[in-house]
């Protein structure tokens, strides 16, 4: 069964009213943010408005026959809706083709493409009020009602966690939670970024958010072992040598499995794109009928590296706009992006390990798209038992509150990282 062809999905009437008001009222073409996609019949008219206006013109008038809308707010809803059925009219015909005709192509590589574009379409309606001018009385009832949800959380759970919960409840202090946006984990090699950001995961995933890891550095089967592992409490190096017995690692094995249910990972590779991140992250959403989730990107300087489509570019280039891109999915999303950065060897290099935002690597201006900002150093002040580690974890940057520091233990056998001590040291 054929889907209705694109061009059913149109409304010239409600264009020509809609550009008669904004000929009568140009104030409306700022107020109602629109773009020049919603308009079918009438996009060219529509742009040589848009040029004028933005020129400080007037703008060319209307045919007398055209009567401007008195409800212009629905006109230009209703013509942003039809502009995205256009598209899935489109993308719906054009996977039809493709499935009778690219055969060398399988149904998992269509699915994923067909996937990532429809996430495309979904992102338009939060973009559809970026340029858009909204009141500040009209948006009180709905942070009302945020604040009404906050309220109730914190009287069911004594906490005001507002964003994902990490599993550590000092950093949860400091952060309310991640936030939907960009979060940085920054440090130098073997202080365990990884382990933090992929317990992070899990522990979101356990406690109810759908969470989705794209791992460049590690397969989906190693970082699978490692939490097998450091459930049972065990090294996982003996673990996949064989030299542990299987009745020691089937509980375990159950535990990780009732646990990350709602953990999900991706295989880096070159030619992954955002997009298909963020189509991955909606299915996972949809599934577990979240309105949220974790996408955990490890790591980034290895990512913007491998990525195709940024050749030609420079490395800190490449680097800076992933950051960006990352930080767009959250937003898309309305999501926290947890993403491991690499420090420069002048920043693990100096004791411990800075923890100064100039120190990220090949930063250029990641440090100003993020939410947060998190390093992982060695203790200079603490000491741990061998093979444990102590470690300290600061939010050198946080754009929703307090910034300090924790005390951390790391044990890297079994890929773990629990609270050590209890010094929690916060600046305003």
């Amino acid at each position: 069964m054929s889907s209705a062809p694109a061009n059913a999905f149109t409304a010239p009437s409600t264009e020509r009213s809609l550009l008669a008001a904004l000929t009568q009222n140009p104030s409306l073409y700022w107020e109602l943010g629109l773009r020049d996609r919603i308009f079918h019949a009438h996009r060219d008219r529509y742009r040589a408005l848009a040029d004028a206006l933005d020129a400080e013109e007037k703008p060319p008038p209307s045919p007398p026959d055209w009567t401007p809308t008195p409800t212009p707010e629905t006109a230009a809803e209703t013509l942003r809706d039809l502009s995205r059925r256009r598209r899935l009219a489109r993308l719906l015909d054009d996977a039809a083709t493709r499935i009778q005709n690219e055969e060398e192509l399988s149904a998992a590589q269509l699915l994923e493409d067909l996937e990532a574009r429809a996430a495309a379409i979904r992102g338009e309606v939060e973009t559809d009020n970026a340029g858009r001018l909204r009141y500040a009385d009209d948006l009180v009832p709905s942070v009302l009602g945020k604040l009404k949800q906050a309220r109730e959380r914190y009287q069911h759970t004594g906490r005001g966690i507002r964003g994902v919960p990490s599993g550590l409840d000092r950093l949860d202090d400091i952060l309310g939670g991640f936030q939907p946006g960009l979060t940085l984990l920054s440090g130098g090699p073997g202080v365990g970024k990884t382990s933090l950001a992929f317990q992070i995961a899990a522990d979101a995933a356990h406690a109810g958010t759908p969470a989705l890891y794209v791992a460049f550095e590690n397969s989906p089967e190693q970082l699978t072992l490692k939490g097998i592992s450091a459930e049972a409490e065990i090294n996982s190096q003996t673990v996949s040598r064989g030299e542990q017995p299987m009745d020691d690692l089937r509980p375990a094995a159950q535990r990780w499995h009732d646990k990350t249910r709602r953990l999900a990972f991706i295989e880096g590779r070159g030619d992954l794109r955002i997009g298909q991140i963020r189509g991955k992250a909606q299915r996972l959403m949809n599934r577990f009928e979240a309105t949220r989730c974790l996408v955990v990107v490890d790591y980034l300087q290895l990512y913007a590296k491998s990525a195709e489509h940024f050749q030609g570019m420079t490395v800190a280039a490449r680097v800076e706009l992933m950051g960006d891109q990352l930080g767009n999915l959250g937003k898309r999303l309305r999501s926290p992006v947890l993403a491991i950065s690499s420090q420069t060897r002048e920043g693990y290099g100096s004791g411990g390990g800075a923890t100064t935002l100039d120190t990220l690597k090949e930063s250029g201006d990641l440090e100003y798209m993020a939410e947060a900002v998190a390093f992982l150093t060695e203790a200079d002040d603490r000491m741990a038992q061998p093979p444990a580690r102590a470690v300290d974890l600061t939010i050198a940057k946080n754009r929703h509150g307090e910034v300090g520091s924790i005390n951390l233990l790391f044990r890297p056998d079994l890929g773990t990282m629990e609270l050590h001590g209890p010094r929690l040291r916060m600046q305003t």
